[in-house]
């Protein structure tokens, strides 16, 4: 699955979607952002083995996390976050 992201008016972006093989590997993803302070950056991380979604946002006005439990199903688990 991979959503879009806006760079700006009329610019989106497909997001990739990574599988990451180490807990270091994700932390270090979560960790970093781009330099574009103006723009808001959302990440999402399925964590199956911990058994939540994790919601990271960073932009101008702040940073924030927020997690949903999750079902082992990613399907599932995304139909809860939504809700």
């Amino acid at each position: 699955m991979a959503g879009q992201n806006r760079l700006g008016p009329g610019n989106p972006e497909r997001s990739p979607v990574r599988q990451f093989s180490s807990e270091a590997e994700v932390k270090a993803w979560e960790a970093k952002w781009p330099d574009k302070s103006k723009l808001a950056v959302i990440k999402i991380v399925y964590d199956r083995s911990a058994g939540e979604l994790r919601v990271l946002g960073h932009g101008p006005s702040g940073a924030f996390t927020n997690s949903f439990p999750a079902d082992p199903d990613l399907r599932s688990a995304l139909i809860k976050a939504k809700d």
